[in-house]
């Protein structure tokens, strides 16, 4: 998003920044400003609004940097270069542990973001400015509060439940909640924003890009999905709770998904147009996008981490993210999402051109031994951080997610569901998905296309662990074909067990020293592998 955003201007005293600094809710003793004191005006509370936004592009924490490892190498199709010493090969490698900086990270930074939404949301209640708009920002910063949780819940499972302002020294330990109070606060928070807040096209101006109703209903029967897969899940951890979710959630899902492709709002746009997403950011696919401003604390990180090594394009060349080798292979050769992983370098120094050759990894000149993913490299990057956007939600999703729920609903494939994903694969220049498909059968060419679309988008952990089993076998390949070309370093896995207590992140360690409230997860008392 390429336009100023306002300061989020409390004080610590409104318990926002100074709310969850090292672990839940550790309050600091500072100067407080009431609530009551703040939200008089439009622009007090867009404010406060604003700085939740904020919150979820911190430049390392979250989408900016940190949290794309944990959402993204422990699957099959995207490894670093680094090793297992690293935390960033842990993840990759399956060795994280409860001290994990990146999972502290995570836990961090989304309850500060819940703790800032609780106050908003307190503080807005009671304003008396225009009641249109405080009831929009309502909307936005329930919508906000329920990503949070929809984060934590899948991550770690039981987690604390907030749903207060934390605006003193009292109650700052509390217990982990049901999965199912999670689910239900969550949805409650969706349900409300959907019925708040206006369609996309209403926000003009510097409002564009605020959530909208389209991006409620989305989150919303995301939500039913997770919750309904949970019924189907066969990981063995005994913290899975079947009866929190049922094939009611899958039909739930699919009437939301209904209305926002019936809302007229969005569609799908060219591949070319898509990606790399700093080219033409807010169009007409994305249902809701994160901001990012060079230089700022709202700022994204990822470009640097996924350009090549080497290669002259932007400032910085960490090359921490590419696909494995076995899931670059996967493609068909028609398949144009591969313009998203084949692209040519120029080498610093020698102005020499090359392009990732699957054939001769070793010998191609490519400085890594798997293909960038390019979808958030900028070329424009300045070494500060570059200033596009991150896509959270966008119409490819919705419609994966109509033909998962769909077939999930129904127990077989329906005309709905197969019209959904060959849409998708249309844009692809993909051929009809093969009519006929049994109920597994369709449920496994949904995952393996939601593979293919949304690598490097935050998806690729969460759809693992909504098809467990489906995700265990395709891990095991992967950490076979690392064992059969050791030389290279596209396959990175090991082979190891994929025991249940991975279903689940540990809850991090500096949490647990601060709230001894707080229990770990079954299995993790042992530590990483």
């Amino acid at each position: 998003m390429r336009q100023s955003i306002r300061t989020f201007t409390l004080l610590l005293g409104l318990a926002l920044a100074a709310g969850c600094h090292d672990g839940f809710l550790e309050e600091q003793p500072y100067d407080f400003v009431a609530p009551e004191n703040f939200f008089k005006t439009v622009l007090d509370g867009e404010s406060a609004v604003s700085g939740i936004y904020s919150t979820f592009i911190d430049p390392t924490a979250l989408y900016g940097r940190d949290f794309m490892f944990v959402l993204e190498t422990p699957t099959e199709t995207v490894t670093t270069r680094q090793n297992s010493t690293n935390p960033k090969g842990q993840l990759d490698a399956f060795r994280h542990d409860s001290g994990h900086e990146y999972l502290n990270g995570a836990w961090r930074i989304f309850y500060l973001a819940i703790n800032r939404a609780n106050t908003t949301i307190e503080g807005l209640e009671g304003a008396t400015f225009n009641p249109a708009v405080r009831d929009r920002l309502i909307g936005e910063a329930k919508f906000l509060r329920a990503l949070a949780y929809f984060n934590l819940v899948q991550l770690f499972g039981d987690v604390p439940l907030k749903l207060e302002a934390t605006s003193g020294l009292d109650n700052l330990t509390i217990a982990r909640a049901p999965q199912s109070e999670v689910y239900a606060a969550i949805i409650a928070d969706l349900e409300a924003a959907a019925a708040i807040l206006p369609l996309k096209s209403a926000y003009t101006g510097m409002n564009i890009g605020r959530a909208s109703r389209g991006a409620a209903q989305t989150l919303l029967a995301k939500t039913y999905m997770t919750r309904g897969a949970l019924a189907l899940d066969e990981s063995g951890n005994p913290m899975v709770a079947k009866s929190i979710g049922s094939t009611a959630d899958f039909q739930k899902a699919v009437d939301l998904l209904k209305q926002v492709q019936g809302s007229g709002q969005y569609q799908l746009i060219s591949l070319s147009r898509l990606w790399p997403y700093y080219k033409e950011e807010r169009n007409a696919e994305i249902v809701f996008d994160f901001t990012g401003i060079t230089g700022t604390n709202s700022r994204m990180n990822l470009s640097g981490w996924m350009t090549p090594r080497g290669c002259t394009m932007g400032r910085r060349q960490f090359s921490d993210f590419h696909a494995t080798l076995d899931y670059f292979l996967s493609f068909q050769k028609t398949d144009q999402r591969m313009q998203q992983f084949v692209m040519e370098c120029t080498l610093a120094g020698s102005n020499k051109l090359v392009r990732f050759d699957p054939n001769n990894v070793k010998g191609d000149g490519y400085v890594t031994d798997g293909p960038a993913v390019w979808k958030y490299i900028d070329d424009i990057d300045i070494g500060t951080g570059d200033n596009q956007n991150f896509v959270l939600l966008r119409y490819a999703d919705v419609l994966l997610s109509l033909a998962e729920a769909a077939n999930e609903a129904a127990k077989a494939p329906t005309g709905e569901a197969y019209a959904a994903i060959n849409t998708v694969r249309s844009r692809a220049s993909l051929p009809d998905l093969t009519p006929g498909l049994s109920y597994a059968q369709f449920k496994d060419s949904v995952f393996v296309e939601r593979r293919k679309e949304f690598i490097m988008e935050g998806w690729g952990w969460y759809d693992s662990i909504r098809n467990w089993t489906w995700f265990k076998k395709r891990l095991e390949a992967h950490m076979q074909l690392g064992q059969n070309n050791a030389s290279q370093t596209a396959y990175v896995k090991e082979i190891f067990p994929l025991e249940p207590r991975y279903r689940f992140m540990p809850i991090p360690q500096n949490a647990i020293d601060r709230n001894p409230e707080l229990t770990q997860n079954p299995g993790w008392d042992t530590g990483a592998r």
